[in-house]
């Protein structure tokens, strides 16, 4: 009754070409609120996107990690199979999306092979030679825009440069959306300083 109809091969990627970043690192660093004030400067360019996160307790020193697919076209999955770039904060955050050392046994490198994954070698010390890794001064950075508080806003200076470096929204948009966000709104010269410090930043590395 029915005739076999043979379907030509589709793959929906290529229809609608994406753009998967990845944050890694340890709880507290603030790297879903990064994240999610990147989602919001991608829908104020008119983009689609979605985000994929997974966190530990905090005063367990858990991991953090969440994944932001930027899509021109209607989202297919929120989990990326491969990433585009890897912004790691944490050991443990490089190795368990590269398979590496004992938090990437059994896993695979997930990073895509043109891909790139952007380090603070203060954080991790190991890259195992990985070429796609591009060191970055992330901690110094930290340091000298607040000398007694070195940690404080590393997720918005991690956020500029991973949103400067991949260069998939207009960084006036990344602006916006930290400026508008309850962090934002708490600390405006400062949160600006480290913006303006992580384009910087993003265009060396490019």
């Amino acid at each position: 009754l029915f005739n076999e109809v043979a379907l030509p091969d589709f793959d929906p990627y290529q229809l609608y070409p994406s753009t998967a970043v990845q944050f890694a690192g340890t709880a507290g660093q603030g790297l879903i609120t990064a994240n999610e004030l990147f989602l919001a400067a991608v829908i104020r360019a008119g983009l689609n996107g979605a985000v994929a996160k997974a966190y530990e307790a905090e005063q367990r020193g858990g991991d953090t990690h969440t994944a932001l697919t930027i899509i021109q076209g209607p989202i297919l999955s929120p989990f990326p199979e491969r990433l585009d770039l890897l912004l790691a904060l944490s050991q443990n955050g490089f190795d368990k999306f590269t398979g590496r050392g004992t938090a990437g046994a059994g896993l695979p490198d997930i990073v895509s092979p043109t891909g790139e994954i952007i380090i603070d070698p203060t954080l991790v010390p190991e890259d195992g030679g990985d070429a796609r890794a591009l060191p970055s001064p992330i901690s110094d950075i930290l340091i000298a825009n607040h000398p007694a508080r070195p940690g404080l806003g590393i997720n918005v200076l991690a956020l500029a440069i991973a949103a400067g470096y991949s260069n998939v929204v207009p960084r006036e948009a990344v602006a916006a959306a930290i400026n508008e966000s309850v962090i934002g709104k708490k600390a405006p010269a400062f949160n600006a300083a480290l913006v303006s410090a992580g384009f910087t930043e993003a265009d060396r590395l490019r």
